[in-house]
């Protein structure tokens, strides 16, 4: 496949992939500047190997792939071994903040409480849907080992979640505490949900639990904060040498149209 001779095909792969791709990687990284940068690059480095691939299937899964090692390498990189494992990964910069009405001002990294693959297994299954075996070929592991990680990682949130507004987990019944993780999976049901609210019974503290634990998605992304596309293409594009290149042939064009005119004019000239 090649680049120059398709731009568009190449815009259009930007155009169908790159929230989803932005999405991922802001709520791996927590950051949006940091995220937006990840993503570029993988674009540009599909665009730098466009030649090595067959078809739009191989560019997708390569896109995908590069931009969640990427995000990986991130997180390993930000690990201090001197904290606990829940507290390794909050990065050492201010978290973006999501103002949401029923939540309020919370911080955009309530998934930093997360280790790296873990954090990475939760935002697929939970977020993106992904069975447990196509998570695994993205994270080269095995189907049983992401159950697991997402496992461990629902009781977390759900623990950390609690602690940070000043609960006890331990003294929530067995009950609520079910239900609560049940809807940190995704999976809640409306019961789930009652025994939340009953939980909270107007208290503020219990009240803002439930609210972020609903309202999870919304507390770990602010899809109406995501880059806007034009601005993002024409970076990628500049990044990619697609405007050099495109310059370059315009001038080659008009070099070439000099020299036509050029050669009329004395050709006349002589034959007048």
């Amino acid at each position: 496949m090649a680049p120059n001779s398709n731009i568009q095909e190449f815009e259009s792969l930007f155009t169908d992939q790159y929230s989803l791709l932005f999405g991922r990687a802001w709520r791996l990284v927590s950051q949006k500047d940091k995220a937006a940068g990840l993503v570029r690059i993988a674009f540009q480095d599909v665009f730098a190997n466009w030649s090595a691939f067959a078809n739009r299937d191989q560019i997708v899964s390569y896109l995908h792939a590069n931009t969640m090692k990427m995000a990986l390498d991130y997180l390993n990189n930000q690990r201090d071994p001197a904290l606990s494992p829940l507290k390794r990964l909050v990065p050492k910069v201010r978290l973006d903040v999501v103002d949401n009405p029923v939540i309020g001002s919370c911080a955009h990294g309530t998934l930093c409480n997360l280790m790296g693959n873990q954090r990475a297994a939760f935002v697929l299954h939970r977020f993106e849907k992904l069975n447990h075996q196509t998570i695994a070929l993205q994270l080269n592991c095995s189907a049983l080992e992401v159950r697991e990680l997402i496992s461990t990682a629902v009781a977390d949130l759900t623990k950390c979640m609690m602690e940070d507004r000043g609960i006890d987990p331990q003294t929530v019944d067995a009950n609520t505490t079910t239900a609560f993780r049940q809807m940190v999976a995704g999976v809640g049901t409306p019961g789930d949900q009652l025994v939340m609210t009953e939980w909270a019974a107007n208290d503020p503290v219990k009240m803002g639990v439930a609210a972020r634990i609903t309202h999870l998605e919304q507390d770990t992304i602010n899809e109406h904060a995501f880059p806007d596309l034009a601005q993002e293409w024409e970076i990628i594009r500049e990044g990619a040498g697609l405007e050099n290149s495109t310059a370059g042939k315009v001038n080659i064009w008009i070099i070439a149209l000099g020299v036509a005119v050029a050669g009329a004019a004395v050709y006349f000239f002589l034959n007048k």
